[in-house]
């Protein structure tokens, strides 16, 4: 999106912003009362609370319609806020509906800020539902926790938050044990999304015994478009999927993205960076044997993938951490840009049955540039431990300046590093197995045993000295994955080793598990 674009929709959602309202609460908890709520909201605006120095719930007995800009904040610095609205487990907290607006109307913002919303219940958005091509959705230094969209066994979902249409912005909010049918926090349609500094933790897509092929997407968040104005016919308008500087651990799906699951119609976009993908889990769908990409499953459409760490993530088939399968439809459109990533100790593996390819890393389709990679320590039952190109096409991916080293195979199987056909160098792997690209060099990389803070936002994976992947890279981004500049000739991998005695101070980041 272009610089103007981005600040079109900033004045829009500004002038939308709330300035009127109603306070919730005399002063005690028992004045915060659901009556009390709905009676603030009515007006829209700006809604506070007062309800005394503690922490308090309003459990809900019917689900709050809010159909004008409004603006509910919960008070206080802690995440989460002071207050809590409740589903009580039988009830979504919040419907935003703008449907009744026409394309060329105002948008219309709902803004939540330092609130905590838990215990919804519903088919679609146990805490939220937003529908309407101009609704606009912010939260702000929120928790959503334990919601639930199972209500249906049908697609749609979002645990936490169903938003079909209109825009979502999420910044500095945690997701914490959702449930829903695709995506276990998240259910974004046709419609872009911005997810800044934010926690998914064992949210869950999994429910459900339907062996449909449309169900278990996206543990955390699935996302099926950018724009309303996507796809054949309006090939002009896309939108776009950012998410950065996130962590996800410990999220589960059925059938594709243990955390992140998204498609894309032309001419969409993703950009996908500094984010920590830890312990994510795809299983096979009821009665099929469809897993892909335990912690990311990409669908289609330019995506940029950096400067993030993917460790312990499983698949039951394909892609231990990432799955990246793209449409020939638009040959041009169909790309993928992969740079500083640690994928470690990730596994593509089915514990019943001797299947899996791509421990780290699974490529079909389109094209995929990979630069500055650490693809270490991986597992896969039959073919590539650590990447497998099921393209067939060494042009459609290549790779510059990575590390694949360590990885591993089932019983009885060959493609120890790598299987399918790759291209580019110089890269480095294992002596193990067969030559991931022509001309690779076979050596022991030196790498610690597994990751670890070594500086920077995000774990990673260390060269020790004596590396021969030091200093042996070409045009490597002037950065490496922890954000330290390159030193002398630059090294293969997502790590750049410095000598302690090049230092006059280290100043990294620390690694913030939110």
């Amino acid at each position: 999106m272009t610089l103007l674009g981005f600040a079109c929709i900033a004045s829009l959602w500004a002038a939308a912003e709330a300035h009127a309202g109603g306070v919730v609460g005399s002063g005690t908890p028992a004045s915060c009362t659901e009556a009390a709520l709905q009676a603030a909201l009515a007006g829209g605006g700006l809604v506070t609370f007062n309800c005394g120095s503690n922490p308090v719930t309003i459990t809900l007995t019917s689900s709050l319609t809010i159909s004008q800009t409004t603006e509910i904040d919960g008070g206080g610095p802690a995440q989460g806020g002071k207050v809590t609205l409740s589903g009580g487990g039988s009830v979504r907290i919040l419907f935003f509906d703008v449907s009744y607006l026409n394309s060329t109307s105002t948008p219309v913002t709902l803004t939540l800020r330092n609130l905590t919303l838990a215990n919804g219940y519903s088919n679609r958005g146990g805490a939220l539902r937003a529908v309407g091509y101009n609704a606009r959705v912010r939260i702000h230094n929120s928790v959503f926790r334990d919601n639930d969209s199972t209500a249906e066994n049908k697609e749609g979902g979002g645990g936490a938050i169903s938003m079909h249409y209109g825009a979502l912005h999420i910044e500095d909010s945690l997701f914490e044990r959702n449930r829903g049918i695709n995506g276990g926090a998240i259910n974004n349609l046709r419609c872009p999304i911005t997810v800044l500094r934010s926690t998914f933790r064992d949210n869950d897509s999994t429910p459900g015994s339907n062996a449909s092929v449309n169900f278990g997407f996206g543990g955390a968040i699935y996302n099926d478009g950018a724009s309303r104005h996507s796809g054949i016919g309006n090939q002009g308008i896309g939108g776009e999927v950012v998410i950065r500087d996130s962590v996800f651990i410990g999220n589960q799906a059925r059938n594709h993205g243990g955390a992140v699951y998204t498609y894309l119609y032309y001419p969409d976009r993703s950009t996908i960076a500094g984010n920590l993908f830890m312990s994510n889990t795809v299983y096979a769908r009821y009665g099929g044997v469809s897993a892909n990409g335990g912690a990311l499953m990409h669908h289609n459409g330019p995506l940029t993938l950096h400067n993030s760490t993917f460790v312990g993530n499983r698949s039951e088939q394909n892609g231990g951490a990432i799955r990246i399968a793209q449409s020939t439809t638009y040959t041009a459109w169909s790309t993928a840009t992969l740079v500083n990533l640690t994928i470690a100790h990730n596994r593509a593996d089915a514990l019943a049955a001797n299947r899996g390819s791509g421990g780290g890393l699974h490529i079909e389709g389109g094209q995929v540039t990979a630069i500055n990679l650490t693809v270490a320590y991986n597992h896969a039952d039959e073919f590539g431990g650590g990447i497998y190109n099921a393209s067939g096409s060494p042009a459609n991916a290549q790779l510059r300046n990575l590390i694949i080293a360590g990885n591993q195979l089932g019983g009885g199987h060959t493609s120890t590093q790598c299987f399918g056909a790759l291209s580019g160098s110089p890269n480095l792997q294992s002596p193990s197995g067969s030559d991931c690209t022509t001309g690779i060099v076979r050596a022991n990389p030196l790498l610690a045993a597994g990751v670890a803070n070594n500086g920077g936002p995000l774990p990673t994976l260390a060269l020790l000295s004596g590396s021969p992947a030091i200093d042996a890279g070409v045009n490597c981004p002037p950065q490496d994955q922890r954000g330290v500049g390159r030193f002398g000739p630059c090294d293969l991998g997502a790590f750049e080793y410095v000598p302690d005695s090049a230092y006059s101070h280290k100043s990294f980041a620390p690694i913030v598990m939110r």
